[in-house]
């Protein structure tokens, strides 16, 4: 991937988020914004906080790939790495539940806190087999625990809290940067993935060919 190739993909990623937050913010706060001004304010705000979440995005997945890289270096069996995935993705949706519901759920039933994961889980999901779709059905766990995990990592700042309204501005876009990226990736590296086609340590994510037809 050339610098300019990198530079358009991540300035359409930051584009995607404050897109995304500009309006999801304005529709979460529409109730409290009774004049232009500050309507207009508002939406400076959200964009801007959308750039925000538009680089975190982006450092994730560059920080994903290359832990993909490191396991299957080190695993050099694709199906132990993506076994390996699978149970992280089960471990945090169990904890982030138990840790919500350990914070804030005094007096309430474990389930309900199940609903945010789970909620992430099932548009995952979705994503992954969107991807294999597109690419091959080797990329599916590395798209889903990317989705999945690595959304819930990046969302950390907010989940922290209990505020709907703060998780919801900050895990939407985060969930859409996230799977424009996870979606395009395999574009952008497929010459180079071409002519590594044959290596072992191929990511999964993006070293897979696009289905024809």
């Amino acid at each position: 991937m050339s610098i300019r190739v990198w530079l358009s993909w991540f300035g359409k990623t930051l584009a995607v988020g404050a897109g995304a937050t500009l309006v999801t913010g304005l529709f979460l706060t529409r109730a409290t914004l009774t004049s232009p001004s500050e309507v207009l304010v508002a939406a400076v705000s959200y964009a801007w906080f959308g750039l925000l979440f538009g680089a975190v995005s982006q450092m994730g997945l560059f920080a994903f790939l290359w832990l993909q890289r490191l396991g299957l270096g080190l695993v050099r069996r694709p199906f132990v790495w993506h076994g390996f995935l699978l149970v992280l993705v089960a471990v945090v949706f169990v904890d982030v539940a138990y840790l919500r519901h350990a914070a804030f759920g005094t007096g309430e039933s474990l389930l309900g806190y199940f609903g945010l994961p789970a909620g992430v889980l099932a548009w995952a999901l979705a994503g992954a087999w969107w991807k294999v779709r597109l690419t091959h059905r080797q990329a599916f766990v590395p798209t889903l625990f990317y989705l999945f995990a690595g959304t819930l990592l990046e969302a950390v700042p907010v989940l922290r809290g209990d505020n709907p309204v703060q998780i919801t501005l900050m895990l939407v876009p985060l969930l859409l940067c996230n799977t424009w990226q996870v979606l395009t990736l395999h574009r952008l590296t497929a010459p180079k993935e071409a002519k590594e086609a044959k290596r072992p340590a191929s990511l999964g994510l993006d070293g897979m060919r696009p289905r024809r037809g």
